[in-house]
């Protein structure tokens, strides 16, 4: 790798400059990742990102994308005031006019309708790096080894994919019910891990808990409950942190942020639950939900919002047949 960069490379990033091992790591795992994902056949690439994110992380997309021949375009816009609100009309327009988007947000964009357009109606190709840092890009998540990732989480969206009822329970009291029976399930990508899907809303009932991390929020000292009658929320209950996302939901969301929009097992082995949104959401036996837009999901609800909250010892029950046992996976049963 060290011959995709000279050392006037080194130079112009001021804040990698004493120490060009993370440099490096940098470097080769971002080669590794676009290696990975593109075919070979893309001659354009539009990377998004924020003025919250380092120029060494964005710059270092660029310039490997050119060594691949794939002309970059950055765009840099200021950081979204939340997650999925839709960007300029400028990256709007310029997402369907790309073969592949590189979502280097500080907050995502997956779930904007500019996004989805050019993803889902397009058919312009997504890789998910939102809420980028220096450490993300040489710690966790983005070790792993990708063929490993994707084979697992193909495993477990092909068991999915043959299910009808899902019973998800928790230490921290979740106790919910739905069907996902004909509903989409997504294969996330590496250095994603998860197989999002999104419930038939009407069929979800119980308590949901999030005991680790919830988007808006943050990491949780204090759980925060979602009870749900027929694929809504009818009250969130807890400490502060609860009436915090309230307050998120008030001044960010609508009328539909309080559908449930997304149920998602979480299959990524190297992801850490550390407060980056992105990896958090990914950690290996872990669940997700999320409240709002869910209609890329197969959904029937698009809201401004799409907020995931995060359970890390579930026991997931499919048709019957124990999926996860509390965080672990139980793969054998099936």
């Amino acid at each position: 790798m060290s011959n995709l960069w000279s050392q006037d490379d080194f130079v112009r990033y001021a804040d990698a400059a004493s120490k060009p091992g993370r440099l490096q790591e940098i470097i080769q795992n971002t080669h590794k990742i676009l290696e990975y994902r593109l075919t070979g056949e893309e001659e354009r690439a539009h990377i998004l990102t924020d003025t919250n994110v380092s120029p060494l992380i964005y710059h270092t997309v660029a310039g490997i994308l050119s060594t691949m021949g794939v002309e970059p375009t950055i765009s840099i816009i200021q950081k979204l005031d939340a997650p999925n609100n839709e960007p300029t009309k400028e990256v709007s327009a310029g997402v369907k006019e790309t073969d592949v988007i590189v979502n280097l947000m500080t907050f995502t964009v997956s779930h904007a309708a500019a996004v989805e357009h050019a993803r889902y109606d397009l058919g312009v190709d997504y890789i998910l790096l939102a809420d980028p840092t220096e450490d993300s890009f040489t710690q966790g998540a983005i070790t792993a080894d990708p063929a490993e990732v994707d084979g697992f989480t193909d495993e477990v969206a092909d068991i999915l994919e043959e299910a009808d009822w899902i019973e998800v329970t928790s230490p921290y009291g979740t106790d919910v019910e739905f069907s996902i029976e004909g509903r989409r399930q997504v294969r996330a990508r590496f250095p994603m891990g998860e197989t999002p899907t999104c419930p038939i809303e009407e069929t979800v009932n119980g308590t949901i808990v999030h005991e680790s991390f919830m988007m808006g929020v943050g990491i949780l000292d204090d759980p925060i409950i979602w009870e749900v009658e027929e694929g809504r929320i009818q009250e969130i209950r807890g400490g502060k942190e609860a009436r915090a996302l309230e307050r998120y939901i008030d001044r960010h969301g609508d009328e539909n942020s309080y559908w449930i929009g997304e149920f998602s097992a979480m299959t990524q082995p190297n992801a850490r639950p550390n407060g980056n949104y992105i990896e958090h959401k990914q950690v290996r036996g872990g669940v997700h939900f999320a409240c709002g837009t869910g209609t890329n999901l197969g959904g029937q609800y698009r809201s401004s919002l799409h907020l995931d909250g995060i359970q890390l010892e579930p026991t997931v029950v499919v048709d019957g047949v124990t999926l996860i046992e509390d965080g672990e996976y139980r793969l054998e049963n099936f």
